[in-house]
């Protein structure tokens, strides 16, 4: 191919360059700095708890029917807390409480708790 081109760069087909990337929009951008990185991440970690919790307790088949609604609308109700700007420590108390009662997401609840006291109390 390069000889090709070297014999004849005026007949050798030219391929286009790809356009260059768009600027980064810094209003839909969120930009995650020294001083954010552990809350941006634990954030994160929070919602992925939160998500495993439900998905855990939907398959828990010790846990009875009533019971898990209950805890599922628990779950869902830490999920509103958690985006509030201003988190209610008493309802979060309370609703890790009545996780933890489960067996099966114990150890998620725990690791939840110890994110939620130290990053968003």
């Amino acid at each position: 191919m390069i000889e090709q081109y070297r014999k004849s760069a005026q007949t050798f087909p030219k391929t286009p360059f790809a356009t260059s990337p768009s600027p980064i929009d810094r209003e839909r951008t969120k930009v995650v700095t020294e001083g954010n990185q552990n809350f941006f991440f634990a954030r994160r970690a929070v919602e992925a708890l939160l998500e495993d919790i439900e998905d855990a307790l939907k398959k828990d088949d010790t846990v009875a029917a009533e019971a898990k609604r209950d805890l599922l609308s628990d779950v869902a109700t830490l999920k509103i807390q958690m985006g509030r700007s201003v988190k209610s420590k008493q309802i979060i108390g309370v609703l890790l409480g009545n996780l933890f009662s489960v067996p099966s997401i114990a150890p998620l609840v725990t690791g939840l708790s110890h994110i939620v006291d130290n990053y968003f109390r």
